[in-house]
């Protein structure tokens, strides 16, 4: 190859480097294009020189992303050299940079107004209306839509190349899939609100297999009449007219929230839409490949936030583990869509709503369900949302949490005696396992193991080492109770065991800690004197004398008992 060919070779590489370096960026533009990226050439000569030349227009989601340019070998005199690199990559006079032609068409996304390089006109002219015959091979984009569609959870995160797992084997109907502040953003097909014999609401999205089923996002079409194609598989046509009433249960109360327009897609089957009349800054191209819906990713630069501290909790009732982003602010304050969590070694993992993401930012997830998270560094969320007025947008940010091991085995518990738990099964290589125990009432927790009194003055468990497979409890009950005991370990996550107690009584053992003492004159006493009330097992063992009756004389004689005289 001549040394000339060569070095006109490396100039076209470099001078495709430069323009892609310095091509602005308008994000969210669509010009005359088509969504998907291509690469469009066009050919013009050099009039009063009669050599060719070729560009190609690299254009993506609608925005002319880059330009590089070739000249013919063939007809091409060398002399040529100083006028092409002028015209291709700028020239200064006078003190002043004028850009290539190429580099404003990138700027500012037209051909129009295009200022010529001085001393290089025709070449410039030439550039121009290559890329002119270059874009005249863009589909046209006027027939395009955009739409909010309902996407299927596994058609979004497959799009995203996001793991994630079959939505119907793990969820089940639920009562709260209508309630809007914990699941807008996402949507269920079944009805959620009825009403009973008496007009009253009620919600019935149990009853009615209503689930939580995939995202509402917005999504490009190169024609408007593909969305045909989406109601053949059962999306409907949303408009502003559209009202359907959501309802949610929780703790005894209905409550219903009314949504009209687009936020009815909330209660509306996969692939139904809402057409939008501006183009949003976030969207995923939708088409119909082989009879089937086809999403590309998500169109647009996320947004880099920074790096923020979750706290992360593990076996709560959010699931094995849980992490707080209320730290992500900006994503905090919107409504969630969807979610990503990306792992150290490139696993990922898609959030559903309900079942993982709750209330926006508190996320869980159970080791079965969400698969190759623990035991893992998380290193970055990526957060998909919108704002009151529609907006859309895709935040991320960076983490650095090491995730702990979910122990998958069950520990078993059992009372050995009324202030002694035996736990078996736990993680031989657990390190510093401690435990608490307590029963439930509704919402309130009693517990049998140590407490202590916060700066704040709430009364909050300790949390003890397991001794020898032993905890150790400092009030023993008097009911039958389901007892709960909950784990803590430095490298592991261990979900809380349960057993059962049922007291035993004996003449004098009133508190049936196992032992007669004078803990339980004082309760006879108390009782008594009517200052607290026994239960018919602690009855029997305060009613010394059998009388029926608990008095001051069964607690005398519970004390003598207890002194042994």
């Amino acid at each position: 190859m001549k040394q000339g060919s060569v070095i006109r070779k490396l100039a076209s590489v470099l001078l495709a480097l430069m323009i892609v370096f310095f091509a602005a960026y308008p994000l969210g533009i669509r010009a005359e294009g088509i969504a998907p990226q291509e690469i469009y050439s066009g050919r013009a000569i050099v009039s009063h020189y009669d050599y060719g030349l070729t560009v190609y227009v690299t254009v993506n989601g609608g925005v002319i992303e880059s330009i590089t340019a070739e000249h013919d070998t063939d007809g091409y005199d060398p002399s040529n050299n100083t006028f092409w690199n002028w015209a291709v990559n700028g020239r200064t006079v006078g003190g002043t940079f004028k850009p290539s032609p190429l580099a404003q068409i990138v700027e500012t996304q037209s051909t129009e107004n295009i200022d010529v390089v001085t001393g290089a006109t025709f070449t410039c002219r030439a550039l121009v209306q290559a890329v002119e015959r270059a874009l005249e091979q863009v589909p046209s984009a006027d027939d395009g839509v955009y739409a909010l569609m309902n996407i299927p959870y596994e058609a979004f995160y497959g799009a995203e190349n996001a793991e994630n797992y079959d939505v119907d084997a793990v969820s089940s109907a639920t009562n709260k899939a209508g309630n809007y502040n914990l699941a807008g953003g996402s949507f269920h097909s079944a009805a959620t609100a009825g009403y009973d014999e008496n007009g009253d609401l009620i919600a019935v999205g149990a009853q009615n297999g209503a689930h939580i089923e995939g995202v509402t996002w917005p999504v490009y079409l190169e024609s408007e009449a593909m969305l045909a194609s989406f109601e053949e598989l059962g999306g409907i046509h949303v408009t502003d007219e559209r009202e359907v009433m959501v309802a949610s249960a929780a703790h005894g109360n209905v409550n219903g929230t009314l949504l009209t327009g687009r936020a009815s897609l909330m209660e509306a089957p996969a692939y139904s839409y809402y057409l939008l009349s501006e183009a949003p800054a976030y969207y995923m191209n939708a088409a119909i490949e082989g009879g089937s819906p086809a999403f590309s990713p998500v169109c647009g630069e996320a947004e880099a936030l920074g790096e923020i501290d979750p706290a992360v909790s593990y076996t709560t009732r959010w699931g094995d583990v849980e992490v707080n982003l209320s730290c992500a602010e900006e994503a905090s304050a919107m409504q969630i869509n969807a979610m990503v969590f990306t792992a150290e070694d490139g696993t990922t993992a898609g959030m559903i709503h309900l079942y993982n993401i709750w209330a926006g930012s508190k996320i869980g997830w159970n080791a079965e369900r969400v698969v190759g998270l623990d035991n893992k560094k998380l290193t970055a969320v990526r957060f998909y949302c919108n704002d009151r007025e529609g907006n859309y947008f895709v935040y991320d940010y960076a983490l650095d949490e090491d995730i702990k091991e979910v122990y998958l085995g069950t520990v078993a518990a059992e009372f050995t005696s009324p202030l002694e738990i035996a736990v078996s099964n736990l993680p031989e290589d657990a390190e510093n396992v401690t435990a608490i125990a307590y029963y439930s009432v509704g919402k309130q927790r009693f517990y049998l193991t140590e407490t202590e009194v916060n700066e704040n003055g709430d009364t909050v468990p300790c949390w003890l080492p397991v001794a020898d497979g032993k905890v150790a409890l400092t009030t023993a009950l008097v009911d039958e109770r389901i007892v709960s005991v909950e784990f803590t370990s430095d490298n592991y996550a261990i979900r809380k065991a349960s057993c059962e107690y049922a007291p035993i009584f004996s003449a004098g053992d009133v508190n049936a800690d196992g032992s007669v003492n004078i803990a339980d004159a004082v309760l006879a006493a108390r009782a008594a004197l009517e200052l607290t009330e026994l239960n018919e097992g602690q009855l029997g063992a305060a009613d010394m004398n059998g009388d029926g009756r608990v008095t001051i004389v069964d607690a005398i004689l519970i004390l003598r008992s207890s002194l042994a005289i």
